[in-house]
């Protein structure tokens, strides 16, 4: 959990020091992971992030929703990061991610590459098709 100011400076660091190894590392490299709430926090879960926010307060951390998920990630690419991992902290209920759209689809607002007719999506490059799909089997 760190705020833009926050991967800035460590960022700074990790140049520093790949500069004294006689290194350089491209920006592209870099990324934050976020955890946000689709709904607001309770009591327990304020309290548990609270124990690891150092001194910030939750709302500066944990993006609520689909609208300050969208403003917390703008918030990074501002100082320079473009790559996210966006995690929700409390699971999905039992059905409920199949039933919804995808937070970060919604938050980013990127439509879904359609396969061609006849042709299966590519979702995951290292997953083996299902076997009546493979040639020779």
């Amino acid at each position: 959990m760190c705020t833009p100011a926050e991967v800035v400076a460590g960022r700074a660091v990790i140049d520093e020091a790949a500069e004294r190894a006689g290194r350089a590392i491209s920006p592209e490299h870099f990324g934050v992971s976020i955890g946000y709430a689709a709904a607001p926090l309770s009591d327990r879960a304020r309290a548990a992030l609270g124990r690891r926010a150092r001194g910030n307060p939750l709302e500066a951390l944990v993006p609520v929703g689909l609208e300050q998920l969208r403003a917390h990630l703008e918030s990074f690419i501002e100082v320079g990061f473009s790559k996210f991992v966006a995690r929700p902290l409390v699971p999905p209920q039992t059905g409920e991610r199949s039933s919804r759209r995808s937070p970060m689809r919604s938050a980013t607002s990127r439509p879904r590459p359609q396969a061609a007719p006849g042709r299966f999506p590519v979702t995951n490059v290292a997953q083996k098709p299902p076997r009546r799909l493979r040639r020779g089997c």
